[in-house]
């Protein structure tokens, strides 16, 4: 009886266990590694400090920093999780580029419309597709960059309207203890006096 017993108690867990609808995750790991070739244009040897972070443009989510690291002198960003909305699986990398600690700006993508889209052969944009169960790591291609050559990268200036204020009025009270230290100053001219 105790064998039946346990036998029904298997059988019944096994049809529980068969019964688990799937799950399917809204969360994704995403990381990017930057390739940087060891000679050419793209030489690996910038004027430039030790990068530290990364700032990634992804269409349809917030821009992302993300922290960097390198491996075999290829830089690779850290994991990133972002959750989906239902049915997003693909993206487009809009703007990559690469940072030290002080903020200035050593390595970019550029578009595949640019001047120097013919020194790399992962451009922007950079479109990736994420699965279930997967960690998804997209491959770009990164240049030095200088401030001067910003529009062979693709990239555009911004040009800003400067207002220059020249004169300001400003009224204003103020109390004091003796009044009598502002005579003989334009205070004491004005039409109510001191």
């Amino acid at each position: 009886m105790k064998k039946l017993f346990y036998l029904f108690l298997m059988v019944g867990l096994v049809i529980v266990s068969c019964n688990k609808q799937a799950v399917t995750p809204t969360e994704f790991e995403i990381s990017f590694s930057a390739d940087i070739a060891q000679t050419g244009f793209k030489a690996s040897v910038c004027d430039n400090a030790v990068a530290d972070y990364a700032v990634i443009k992804i269409t349809g989510l917030d821009d992302q920093t993300i922290d960097v690291f390198y491996l075999d002198g290829k830089i690779y960003t850290n994991t990133i999780k972002i959750s989906l909305p239902a049915g997003t699986t693909t993206f487009t990398v809009t703007d990559f580029a690469i940072f030290d600690e002080n903020d200035v700006q050593l390595y970019a993508t550029p578009y595949v419309t640019a001047d120097y889209a013919q020194f790399v052969t992962h451009g922007l944009p950079a479109t990736f597709t994420v699965a279930p169960f997967t960690k998804t790591e997209v491959n770009l291609d990164v240049l030095c960059f200088e401030g001067a050559t910003i529009t062979n990268f693709g990239f555009a200036w911004f040009t800003f309207n400067t207002v220059t204020v020249r004169e300001l009025c400003f009224f204003g009270d103020f109390c004091t203890d003796d009044y009598l230290d502002y005579e003989g100053t334009l205070y004491a001219t004005q039409s109510g006096g001191l």
